[in-house]
C-alpha cells in the first residue's frame, strides 16, 4: 500500500481526528463498495451499509475510549505526585492536536493567524526531539489557558512507549513545584533522557530574574538528551529578552549558521482557529448531543476569547447551562471567567453542607490571594492540607466533601497540596479579591495576567457605568492608560470662607471668572448612561455619578435638601445615597469656556439647571452656589434665591 492510501486511511479511522467528514465518508465507501462486490439489490446494500457502520462507529468509540484509558494510566503511573488525576482527565479528555509556529502570533487578528506560518505541533517536536538536529533546548511559550501543559501530557503519554524501544525515555517535572532543582539531579541516566520542565512562568526563582534562572535551569539539564521549557509568553516583557543562545557550548562539528553554544529554539503554541475550535465541539458533545452542539456554536461566535484560550474550552458546558447567555455579550476573558467560577461554586455549594456561596467566594478570593502572595516563600503556588485546614474550617468548608472532577477548580494531588487547576484562576480570584478592596492584594508585585484582569475589570465598571468601588493608590501596572482618580473632598466644610474657596480654586486650578480667570479648568473622562430609567453621567476622573439634570424647579437650600431626600427615599438610579456636592465637587464641572447653550459646563449636562446649591456652607445663613452661565461660585443666603440642586454620588 502506498503511503497516500496509508495516510487516507489512517487519519480516516484515527479516534483522535474522527469528525463527521469522517462519518459520511465510512458510510459512502461502504454505500460503494458493498453492492460491487456482492452484487446485492440497492436496498439490502444499504441496510448491510448501515449495520457495518454502525459497526464501525462502535469501534471508534471503543478504540477513542481505550485510547483515553490508556493515556490516563500512562500519566497516573508515571506522574502520581505531580498531576491528580482530575487534571490528568481535565487535560487528556477530548484533546485536540494544536499548531505552533516560531513566529509569535500575539498580535494578530483571526484573519492574520489563519495565514500566519504554522506546523502540527506534535509533528514539530517529533522533528526535534529525533537525532536528526543538534538542537537539544527548545522553549515553548504560549498565552494563559493556550494548552501547554495538556500538550506535554499528551505528547508525554503518546511517545513513553516508542523511546523506551529507542533505548530514551521522558521525564516530566512542572517547575511550580519546590526542590525542582533537586529532582533534575536525582534522574537518573540524563544522557538518554529528553526533559520537559512544565511552568518556568510558575517557578518563584524566575519571577525577578528570569533570564538568570533560564540559565542556571539550562546549565543544571546540560547532561540532558534533550530539554524543553514551557512558559507563558507575557512572563517576558519583551520576545527579544529571551535569550536566543544558551550558555551551553556546542562541541560537534558546525555550519555556517551554527554558534559556539547551542541555540534556544523558541517555538509558540498557537490559538486555535475557527475550525478548530468547531472540531472541538463536535468531539466535546457527541454528534447525538446536537441541541448542546448547536448551542455551543452560538457560543463561540459571541465569545472569540474562547480560540485564544482552548483552555477555556473545556468549560463550554457551564455557558451553555447559563440562562442568561444568549442576551449577554461577554465582552472579555474577565466576564467568561466569572461565569466559569459562579458555574464551580453552584456544584460544589450542591455537595458541601451547611456551605453558602457566600462562604465559598470568601474562602476561594482569600486562598487565591494567600497562593499568590506566599509563593515565593512557599516555593510554588500550593498549598498543604494542613495549613489549609484552618482557613477552610473559619469559612465552615469542609475540605474532605470537595468535588474533585475534571471541571472542578481546585484540586489536591497525592502528597495533599491544593492548587487551583489553572493558575489562571488563582490570579482571577485574586484579581475579584482586589476589586473588594482587600489590602493583602498589594503586597505583592501583580503579574502580566493580574494585570490584564486588572485592565478587563475597568472596562466592565464603566460598560456597566459603576464607579470603581477601590482606589488605584498603591497599584502599579506596566502601561500608563489607567489613572487613579483625582480624590476631590467630599465632607461638607461649615464654615468654608472666601479665603478658603480661593486657595482651593488655584490649587485645583479650577476656572472661575473672578477668582482665577487663567484656571485652565479639569479634564474630564465623561461617560453617560441610563439607570433604572434616569440618565447618569459618571466622570471617570474623578469616580464621581452625577444626576445628568437634576431638580426640575429651583427653590431655597432646604428644598434642595429635601429634594436629595427624596432621591433616596425613591433610591434614584438604583442608588440611595445621593447628596449635594461640595464646591470642589461642583467647580469641577466648570469648564473655562462657554460649551453648552452659553453654560460653562459640558453639553453632556441639561442646560436647565444654570447654577446649583453645594453641600458647604458659608456660613449658619449662608451657603455656597456654582453660576454655570456666569463661570463663577458664590455664596448667598440659604432663603434669598431659589437656586437648583444636581445630586452627585461616590
Amino acid at each position: 500500500m502506498n503511503t497516500a492510501k496509508e495516510s487516507f486511511i489512517k487519519n480516516l479511522l484515527n479516534p483522535d481526528q474522527f469528525t463527521l467528514v469522517n462519518l459520511f465518508a465510512i458510510f459512502g465507501v461502504v454505500v460503494a463498495v458493498v453492492p460491487l462486490f456482492f452484487n446485492l439489490p440497492l436496498m439490502t446494500a444499504i441496510a448491510i451499509s448501515v449495520g457495518i457502520l454502525l459497526g464501525v462507529i462502535l469501534m471508534i468509540v471503543a478504540a477513542w475510549q481505550w485510547n483515553q484509558w490508556r493515556k490516563e494510566k500512562v500519566l497516573e503511573q508515571n506522574l502520581p505526585t505531580f498531576y491528580p488525576k482530575a487534571v490528568i482527565r481535565f487535560s487528556t479528555q477530548y484533546y485536540l492536536r494544536p499548531y505552533c509556529s516560531e513566529k509569535d502570533p500575539s498580535d494578530l487578528d483571526a484573519k492574520g493567524l489563519k495565514n500566519h506560518p504554522k506546523t502540527k505541533v506534535f509533528k514539530t517536536f517529533d522533528h526535534y526531539l529525533s537525532g536528526d538536529t543538534v538542537d537539544r533546548f527548545i522553549t515553548l511559550l504560549g498565552g494563559s489557558g493556550t494548552g501547554k501543559t495538556s500538550f506535554v501530557l499528551n505528547y508525554f503519554a503518546l511517545n513513553q512507549r516508542r523511546l523506551r524501544k529507542q533505548g530514551r525515555t521522558m521525564k516530566v517535572i512542572p517547575l511550580g513545584t519546590p526542590d525542582v532543582d533537586a529532582q533534575i539531579a536525582e534522574i537518573e541516566n540524563k544522557k538518554l533522557t529528553i526533559l520537559f520542565l512544565d511552568g518556568f512562568d510558575e517557578n518563584v526563582d524566575a519571577f525577578k530574574r528570569p533570564v538568570e534562572r533560564l540559565m542556571e535551569l539550562w546549565k543544571q539539564c546540560e547532561e540532558f538528551n534533550k530539554v524543553i521549557i514551557t512558559s507563558r509568553t507575557q512572563f517576558f516583557t519583551e520576545d527579544k529578552n529571551i535569550p536566543r543562545i544558551t550558555n551551553i557550548p556546542y562541541y560537534g562539528p558546525k555550519s555556517a549558521n551554527m554558534p559556539s553554544n547551542y541555540r534556544n529554539t523558541i517555538l509558540y503554541l498557537l490559538p486555535f482557529e475557527n475550525w478548530q475550535v468547531r472540531r472541538y465541539i463536535w468531539r466535546r458533545f457527541h454528534y447525538w448531543k446536537l441541541l448542546n452542539i448547536r448551542k455551543a456554536f452560538k457560543i463561540k461566535d459571541k465569545i472569540p476569547t474562547l480560540s485564544i484560550r482552548p483552555m477555556l474550552l473545556a468549560y463550554i458546558p457551564d455557558l451553555i447551562e447559563d440562562k442568561d447567555v444568549k442576551n449577554r455579550d461577554y465582552r472579555n476573558s474577565f466576564e467568561i471567567y466569572e461565569k466559569m467560577v459562579d458555574a464551580w461554586m453552584k456544584r460544589e455549594e450542591g455537595i458541601l453542607e451547611n456551605t453558602s456561596i457566600a462562604n465559598l467566594q470568601e474562602f476561594s478570593e482569600r486562598l487565591a490571594v494567600d497562593l499568590y502572595t506566599k509563593s515565593e516563600q512557599r516555593s510554588a503556588a500550593r498549598i498543604h492540607h494542613e495549613e489549609l485546614e484552618p482557613l477552610a474550617q473559619r469559612w465552615e468548608i469542609d475540605l474532605n466533601k470537595f468535588q474533585i472532577s475534571s471541571r472542578s477548580l481546585l484540586n489536591r494531588d497525592a502528597l495533599g497540596y491544593y492548587k487551583f487547576a489553572h493558575r489562571t484562576f488563582m490570579e482571577f480570584l485574586f484579581m475579584q479579591r482586589f476589586l473588594k478592596w482587600d489590602p493583602q492584594t498589594l503586597k505583592s508585585p501583580w503579574n502580566a495576567q493580574i494585570q490584564t484582569f486588572f485592565k478587563e475589570a475597568i472596562l466592565l465598571l464603566r460598560e456597566w457605568g459603576e464607579l470603581l468601588p477601590f482606589s488605584l493608590q498603591g497599584v502599579k501596572i506596566d502601561e500608563n492608560e489607567i489613572k487613579e482618580p483625582v480624590k476631590l473632598r467630599a465632607t461638607p466644610l461649615n464654615p468654608f470662607e472666601e479665603a478658603q474657596v480661593v486657595e482651593m480654586i488655584k490649587k485645583e486650578n479650577f476656572f472661575d471668572e473672578n477668582k482665577n480667570k487663567t484656571g485652565k479648568g479639569f479634564i474630564h473622562d465623561y461617560q453617560i448612561y441610563i439607570k433604572k430609567g434616569e440618565k447618569v453621567v459618571i466622570d471617570y476622573r474623578t469616580n464621581l455619578m452625577w444626576q445628568q439634570s437634576g431638580s426640575q424647579e429651583s427653590g431655597y437650600y432646604e428644598k434642595a435638601q429635601t429634594y436629595i431626600k427624596h432621591l433616596n427615599d425613591s433610591k434614584f438610579a438604583g442608588y440611595d445615597n445621593w447628596r449635594l456636592p461640595t464646591l470642589e465637587e461642583a467647580m469641577s464641572l466648570m469648564e473655562r469656556e462657554k460649551k453648552n447653550a452659553d453654560l460653562y459646563i459640558d453639553p453632556m449636562f441639561d442646560t436647565k439647571q444654570r447654577y446649583i446649591w453645594t453641600a458647604d456652607r458659608y456660613s449658619a445663613s449662608g451657603a455656597w452656589n456654582v453660576v454655570f452661565d456666569l463661570g463663577y461660585c458664590n455664596h448667598i443666603g440659604v432663603d434669598i434665591l431659589d437656586i437648583f440642586a444636581r445630586a452627585v454620588r461616590s
